[in-house]
């Protein structure tokens, strides 16, 4: 399974042994068991004196071990949460190294650009795989695109407030500010795009989802946060040029993102691959020391902080590689 998948089947489980325990189900019972040897989950079973005492004590006792597994059953997330960092922590470098690979293709587009006083008399270029990666809500934005470069403060404050909440809970506080209101407000496309490409059927339930540039839509429903990248849209066979003036700024902002993309791989950012080494290796450190609901929440806010920072760095990533695919088609 997915750790995604991992962690969707884990909360399920849990709170599916907190009900048989309520309803004084035994472990016997084939869905406990299921439960149990899907986990390998082993619980310790009491010597029973007589068949009367057995007989008469069922119910409790079967509540109680079912309880106890659920107990340890909840345990699962400290591993889980070991080895969602640890998936992240790889991506992070593949983004670090492709990041050194865009700032090159940059510099060298860039020459091009510097030896070009005019354009080519064609006003269009061909659309192609590329095309996604300079859309918001799949549309063609390249002023949203550009624009992307000058919000990196914002987004990174966003996603280093996450890092905070975990340790909040962690120390036994509530902080609940952890709103994604900096990614923009939240919109009728996004929502529904989200629904189709997550799979996301809650019409009962508060749904939020918003729009990066790359065609990234990053998407809160319930406690949750996850995101996905819509590359299928329909975008023609042709787009406009750039103009001159365009492709400057779209060159410039393609290195600054290039470079955020590269720092994350280096800095001491709130989840660079330096950070996944001090800050998040001290928040596994601290979720060890929690159980039951604390562990569940801390888990909770951990996988939405990384999902935050992963969306934020995939939208830098694509929106890097299509502004400089723009840019060179443009420049032929």
């Amino acid at each position: 399974m997915s750790l995604d998948l991992d962690y969707q089947t884990l909360h399920e489980d849990c709170d599916h042994l907190n009900r048989c325990a309520a309803a004084g189900i035994g472990v016997d019972n084939p869905a406990v068991a299921a439960v149990l040897t899907r986990w390998g989950v082993e619980v310790e079973r009491p010597a029973r004196e007589s068949v009367g005492e057995a007989v008469e004590n069922g119910v409790r006792a079967g509540a109680h071990l079912t309880a106890a597994a659920a107990g340890k059953l909840v345990l699962r997330f400290r591993d889980w949460s070991g080895e969602f960092v640890k998936d992240y922590a790889d991506k992070v470098k593949e983004y670090a190294s492709k990041g050194a690979v865009l700032e090159r293709q940059t510099l060298k587009i860039k020459q091009r650009y510097d030896l070009t006083k005019e354009l080519p008399e064609h006003n269009e270029v061909d659309a192609g795989a590329w095309t996604s990666k300079v859309c918001v809500e799949d549309k063609v934005n390249v002023n949203a695109c550009i624009e992307l470069a000058d919000r990196i403060g914002t987004l990174d404050d966003m996603s280093k407030k996450y890092t905070v909440l975990v340790r909040s809970i962690a120390k036994g506080q509530r902080v609940r500010d952890d709103s994604l209101r900096p990614l923009g407000r939240s919109t009728n496309w996004a929502v529904k795009r989200s629904a189709g490409l997550l799979g996301i059927v809650n019409p009962f339930g508060k749904v939020e989802a918003y729009s990066l540039p790359g065609n990234v839509v990053v998407v809160e429903h319930g406690d949750k946060v996850d995101f996905a990248v819509a590359r299928d849209g329909d975008y023609g066979h042709t787009v406009p040029r750039l103009e001159h003036s365009q492709i400057g700024d779209a060159l410039k902002a393609a290195f600054t993102l290039t470079t955020e993309i590269k720092k994350r791989g280096v800095e001491r950012h709130a989840f660079s691959y330096g950070a996944i080494n001090d800050e998040i290796s001290g928040l596994l450190k601290e979720i060890d020391e929690l159980e039951g609901d604390d562990l569940k929440d801390a888990t909770q806010r951990l996988r939405n902080a990384v999902k935050v920072e992963h969306a934020i760095c995939t939208s830098f990533v694509r929106t890097a590689e299509g502004l400089l695919e723009y840019c060179s088609l443009s420049l032929k």
